[in-house]
């Protein structure tokens, strides 16, 4: 006799296989009611990219089945257009994307799209909207306008339209991962209906030309924005690609502005906080009554996490002034605050714009002493968990040295020295107790 399982406890043993493809696909095989909960599961989230087999874009492939089985749209709610591959500098004007015909269509055939990811390559230039076909703008225009949207990410890419704003009524989050933004928004419409309201927001910005348009329009009446109602906020303010020291100091010092304006703006209902600030925090709030944030007008706070550059051994002196901001900054977080828990996630400076190895390192000029103070400073307040990353062609006698000159943090299980991968990223971690 054969007995049928209730479709919720298929759906649940599936589920748990959701991160297995391979699996998936030969469930798909055994019988149809699994196969219906498989595809549910496959269709949900498809990316678009250039397959390492056989090393071209599938939008063509899926375009091909979505058509020929046209229910498997009803399953998708998100999709993915990337440009990342495994290239080491990437040019837009190579892009898969440009010459394009299938997205447009693809995207039409989508009804219950909920959330849209564009993802540009990393290394090399970003990923220019221009060159995109002009069917392909409009449809991701037209999407993001459509009210089952409600997540958009947005990752390196160039001279996005402002107008990709204009209309997003059920918009509730919203990346910008280094987004450079066109079109003067002094050319939209103005406001004419009621604004999204978002309820999770990330910035990351690494040049100030990315904010010359997006900020003064995240203040205007054309904002279709309101940040009133966020409860979750990344802002990553971190400008360094300039030559001149002046035009990147004054970059940061317009992203704490706009940091400041848009805490102000969410004060009230934020929950989770997560900034990487510029090294300018220490001197542009260092002196008056301004503050990067205040706490006390943060009543939802619960979550707080905080990134910079703990240490630069070339400019100890500076590097002591950001320790100290940074040892009252946290020091200024309310008794009574509803924070139940802070993280501090830093990067520590060990490039030279020599050879590291050849590096004198014992040399008291890098302020060893003085770090370890600041480390010490910092426990006071915080419980603390630091791990110093070196270059990844440092050799196994710099790692020594650099040791020895820690050893007392080391012993105390408060630091760890770890050779970094690659430069992508070199992080601290302070877990605040």
């Amino acid at each position: 006799m054969t007995i049928r399982l209730p479709q919720e406890l298929i759906d649940t043993i599936i589920g748990h296989l959701s991160d297995d493809n391979q699996a998936l696909q030969d469930c798909s095989l055994a019988s149809k009611a699994l196969s219906v909960t498989v595809q549910k599961i496959l269709f949900k989230h498809p990316c678009l990219a250039v397959t390492n087999h056989p090393g071209r874009p599938n939008s063509e492939s899926f375009l091909s089945l979505i058509s020929r089985s046209p229910h498997l749209c009803d399953y998708v709610r998100n999709i993915t257009i990337s440009d990342r591959r495994s290239i080491i500098l990437y040019r837009h004007g190579r892009s898969w994307i440009n010459d394009d015909k299938a997205i447009a269509r693809i995207l039409t055939l989508l009804d219950n799209l909920e959330g849209i990811f564009i993802l540009g390559q990393i290394s090399g230039t970003r990923m220019n909207w221009a060159g995109w076909s002009s069917e392909t703008k409009a449809a991701i225009l037209y999407k993001c306008s459509s009210v089952p949207l409600v997540e958009l990410h947005l990752d390196h890419m160039l001279d996005v339209p402002l107008d990709i704003f204009q209309y997003v009524p059920a918009l509730k989050s919203l990346s910008l991962i280094n987004v450079h933004f066109s079109d003067p928004f002094g050319e939209l419409s103005p406001l004419s209906h009621s604004r999204a309201q978002l309820e999770t927001l990330a910035i990351h910005i690494r040049t100030s030309i990315d904010t010359v348009l997006f900020s003064p329009w995240l203040r205007s009446e054309h904002c279709t924005l309101d940040l009133s109602h966020l409860s979750t906020l990344t802002l990553d303010y971190e400008c360094h690609y300039f030559p001149d020291p002046t035009e990147t100091a004054l970059g940061n010092i317009q992203g704490l502005e706009n940091m400041s304006w848009i805490l102000h703006q969410c004060a009230s209902s934020v929950q989770n906080l997560r900034l990487c600030y510029p090294n300018q925090a220490s001197t542009y709030f260092g002196q008056g009554s301004r503050a990067l944030v205040d706490f006390n007008a943060m009543p939802c706070l619960r979550a707080l996490s905080l990134g910079n550059e703990i240490w630069n051994w070339l400019n100890p002196s500076e590097s002591r002034r950001r320790i100290r901001w940074l040892a009252d900054f946290v020091a200024s977080i309310p008794s009574d605050s509803s924070i139940v828990r802070k993280e501090i996630s830093l990067t520590c400076n060990t490039r030279t714009p020599y050879n590291f190895n050849n590096v004198h390192l014992e040399d008291p000029v890098h302020g060893w002493p003085d770090f370890m103070a600041a480390v010490n400073q910092l426990s006071q307040v915080a419980s603390v968990d630091v791990q110093v990353f070196l270059p990844p062609e440092v050799e196994d006698s710099i790692k020594e040295v650099v040791e020895e000159q820690l050893s007392p943090l080391i012993r105390r299980g408060l630091l760890k020295v770890c050779v970094a991968t690659s430069w992508a990223f070199s992080a601290e971690v302070i877990n605040v107790g």
